[in-house]
């Protein structure tokens, strides 16, 4: 083997080592990253349930005033209609 072949070796071996070490940094920083979106899609689903309890407590406060107070007024109905 002259020097040319190697040098050549010897730069290939290191573009490889370059390679794998930053190829194991991104398969690090990715699982970092879909552990983050995990985190935030099950806030955003328990979120979404916790606004759907608050309303629907809210209604139920207000029907049950109405129904207490014994007031003879005109009901309209509404439809709840909601997605989970």
């Amino acid at each position: 083997m002259d020097k040319i072949e190697i040098f050549t070796n010897v730069i290939t071996s290191i573009g490889v080592i370059v390679s794998l070490v930053l190829g194991i940094i991104g398969i690090a920083f990715t699982q970092q990253q879909i552990a983050l979106y995990n985190k935030q899609a099950l806030f955003d689903k328990r979120y979404e349930c916790y606004r759907l309890l608050t309303h629907i407590h809210s209604l139920c406060e207000q029907n049950l005033r109405l129904i207490n107070t014994g007031e003879k007024e005109r009901y309209i109905a509404v439809d709840f209609v909601t997605s989970l």
